[in-house]
């Protein structure tokens, strides 16, 4: 998936599509019946001189026009407002930030030659009639969760990521393989399913390496280079548009040919798509009246945001030998079609890939319920044979954009807000000394490692802890530790109960994505990613303190905190609350004259909550 493009803007000229004429224009003011028109053309500059507005107004305006919007009209997408919206943003000087220039087939012979060897979808609309991160939330979860904006966090709430279920998930229920692969740094870590499995990202160099072997997963998400490599002076290549085109036309030649020499060549389907128009002028009217994801989620930041019409139509290649050539699908056939007006948008291809993998899992919300699938492009007997080995040649790209230039320009908002999202996770400050994209990359590569190398090891706590809880007299020789701090939220309705000397650790029940039940053993584990509560992410280190004595874990806020020790036993459980002495505990806090930490002690005043060494036949 890569950045910002729409289909008029990079294919419009293409042979066989629902294409341009060169009629298509804009006016200036939708508001003034003498208003100049403003063409389309085939000037498109390979780096552009601006980033056009994509926001969800915006988009919205450039949609259906001023005059629409200014009475509420929302019946016609007219696509009529993007000359006027950015005339009215001052960029008349930038030809109105280059949203009526558009590419030509000979400018992207990369892509052009994918096009005429496999399929072209010349009707495929982003999801959301809006910016990237609602449209890539779409495709993996067939949700922005209400997200209007490109805002990294779930209502706006900093460092809280979104918690809605997604394709790796379903993925990973159903006992197959999936991967991130990156060029610099995973750019989705906003979603809890991929920050909290680095396991299952990967650098695209293993990649290339997995295509060669033959190793590849089921379901690859690959994200593009975000800021340019100063030490290799490699370019960003996700064709945003402050980026060179032509480094996009090389990653896509360097995939394809890596899929091609791979010995699972005849079991791929690649899919190349954008998130979403970037501003970019398009002619074919957006879908309206379709279903919203229907998961209880109101807009935010933008209030009374509906989710009930589409984007604007996007760029979208399908790749496999078992596709015939040159192929341009249009509109779904009625058989991919689940409701009459069901259109192709970017949640078709989870929907498709739940087919293609024989999936029993059924959609994830309304949206991918409703939109149609592409398996029928599947369609040959036989792998074709007379797939190219090769691609032409990338263009070259553009002199006045050399690697140094890009690097001294400023820190663009996409880079910005991912940058937003890896200080958050590796627990530092938003880098608000890196001004310029030459040093973005580099920063992110730091910060996702160390994010990464503290998920793996705090899963790793919760696999084989080398430590046990247990409830003992006070004093006891054998504790590793038994001070505690209990440390309250200031925004959140619960506390993390740490440990003062064995630091990092937290009381922790284990699974973080299952609520407990009766039964369930206590222990303690690696605080994730610290004890503070309202950092802390892991649900199974966040407990309430009842105003009945009790300890209760926020998941399940019906067991309690339980100790057989009355009957002999030292390990700690979670039961359903019944008001028993064995349920009762007191924190006694810090010692005179210290700052934190104190013994937990349990009802009866004799017994305290300690941790010990753990044998491997012990270990929680």
């Amino acid at each position: 998936m890569e950045e910002n493009r729409s289909f008029d803007h990079m294919f419009g000229w293409y042979k066989g599509v629902n294409g341009l004429t060169g009629k298509e224009w804009n006016p200036v003011s939708t508001l003034d019946p003498t208003s100049p028109h403003v063409f389309v053309n085939k000037d498109a500059a390979s780096v552009a001189p601006c980033d056009p507005n994509h926001g969800t107004w915006a988009t919205t305006y450039k949609i259906f026009g001023k005059k629409s919007v200014s009475s509420n009209d929302f019946t016609n997408a007219s696509m009529i407002g993007f000359v006027e919206f950015e005339n009215n943003e001052g960029n008349a000087g930038t030809r109105y930030c280059q949203v009526m220039d558009t590419q030509t087939p000979e400018r992207l012979p990369v892509l052009s030659t994918i096009a005429s060897e496999f399929v072209l979808m010349d009707r495929f609309f982003a999801a959301h009639a809006g910016p990237t991160w609602p449209n890539r939330l779409f495709m993996l979860s067939a949700t922005s969760a209400g997200l209007t904006d490109t805002g990294p966090w779930y209502r706006n709430q900093v460092g809280r990521l979104f918690p809605q279920k997604t394709i790796f998930e379903q993925l990973t229920d159903e006992g197959l393989t999936w991967r991130n692969y990156y060029n610099d740094t995973p750019w989705e870590l906003f979603l809890g399913a991929i920050a909290h499995n680095p396991e299952n990202l990967a650098p695209m160099d293993q990649f290339y390496t997995d295509a060669r072997k033959g190793n590849l997963p089921s379901f690859s998400w690959i994200n593009p280079r975000s800021g340019i490599n100063i030490t290799q002076m490699v370019g960003s290549n996700d064709q945003h548009p402050d980026h060179d085109m032509a480094l996009g036309e090389q990653y896509y030649k360097d995939i394809y040919e890596a899929l091609r020499a791979s010995p699972q060549w005849n079991e791929t389907l690649y899919v190349i798509t954008y998130d979403e128009h970037g501003g970019f002028y398009d002619h074919v009217p957006t879908p309206l009246n379709v279903p919203p994801p229907g998961d209880g989620e109101t807009s935010y930041p933008e209030k009374g945001v509906l989710f009930n019409r589409l984007g604007i139509r996007l760029p979208t290649l399908l790749v496999s030998p078992w596709i015939p050539k040159g192929v341009v699908v249009s509109a779904p056939p009625a058989a991919q079609k689940p409701k009459p007006n069901s259109e192709y948008d970017l949640t078709s291809i989870i929907a498709t890939t739940r087919k293609l993998l024989g999936m029993k899992s059924g959609p994830l919300t309304e949206r991918d319920k409703w939109c149609a699938t592409f398996e029928q492009v599947i369609s040959l007997d036989e792998p074709r044979t007379d797939c190219p080995l090769h691609l032409p040649d990338a263009p070259t790209p553009a002199r006045e954009f050399a690697p140094e230039i890009e690097a001294a320009k400023p820190v663009n908002d996409l880079q910005s807000d991912i940058m937003s999202v890896h200080a958050h996770l590796a627990g530092v400050d938003f880098p608000h000394h890196i001004r310029q994209q030459g040093h973005v990359s580099e920063w992110m590569q730091k910060h996702y490692q160390r994010h990464a190398m503290h998920t793996l090891n705090w899963k790793a706590s919760k696999q084989s802890s080398q430590y046990r809880l247990v409830l003992r007299p006070g004093g006891d020789s054998d504790w590793v530790d038994a001070s505690w701090t209990v440390n309250a939220g200031r925004h959140v309705p619960f506390n993390t109960v740490s440990l003062r000397n064995l630091v990092g650790y937290c009381l922790d029940y284990g699974n973080p994505n299952v609520n407990p039940t009766a039964g369930t053993v206590v222990g303690v584990g690696l605080c994730y990613p610290s004890d503070d509560p309202d950092k802390n992410r892991d649900p199974a280190q966040q407990w309430i303190w009842g105003n009945d004595v009790t300890v209760r874990p926020a998941a399940n806020a019906t067991l309690c905190l339980t100790t057989s020790t009355l009957q002999g036993d030292e390990t700690v459980r979670l039961e359903q609350c019944y008001g028993s002495v064995e349920q009762h505990w007191a924190y006694h806090g810090p010692a005179a004259g210290e700052s934190n930490g104190g013994y937990v002690f349990f009802g009866d005043d004799t017994n305290a909550l300690g941790v010990i060494k753990a044998t491997s036949k012990e270990a929680w």
